[in-house]
């Protein structure tokens, strides 16, 4: 059934294991992710991210379709450097974005990966780690933002 996916211009294609339910712990692999990764990269197809999510399914992508590539062309739309990009992720896709941002925060739930290349990990993101590496970088300054609503 994969190789019918062989010279097929893929936009984004998610492979779920049907077994991930309200029990799923997503701090761990799904049993089929490693499999199905290695059994589409082993494929050789070209041009095409193959991620693995922790979150029960395999993500595939285009390769000139990221996180990264979409604030790139922000960035290049507004002539500002990425000097000025804070990146702020949990997952294999986010892993890109976050190394080249100067301000490199992963929350507490993220891949160890996306861990690895964070200069800071703050709380989950059910537990307002967004919210915390706000803060923490911006001094506090998106409370009185909220504040003058």
């Amino acid at each position: 059934m994969v190789e019918l996916l062989i010279g097929v211009e893929i936009h984004k294609l998610f492979i779920y294991d049907g077994r991930v339910n309200d029990a799923y712990d997503p701090t761990v692999e799904s049993p089929l992710e490693q499999a199905v990764h290695d059994a589409l990269a082993g494929l050789g197809m070209h041009g095409l991210n193959i991620l693995k999510t922790r979150l029960g399914y395999v993500e595939c992508i285009g390769a000139r379709a990221s996180k990264l590539q979409a604030l790139s062309a922000i960035l290049a739309r507004n002539t500002w450097s990425a000097e000025h990009l804070m990146a702020i992720g949990d997952g294999y896709n986010d892993v890109e974005m976050i190394r080249a941002a100067r301000v490199r925060v992963a929350v507490g739930n993220a891949v160890s990966e996306a861990r690895r290349n964070a200069d800071l990990v703050v709380a989950t993101n059910d537990q307002n780690g967004v919210a915390e590496a706000l803060d923490r970088v911006f001094g506090g300054r998106s409370h009185a933002l909220e504040r003058d609503r």
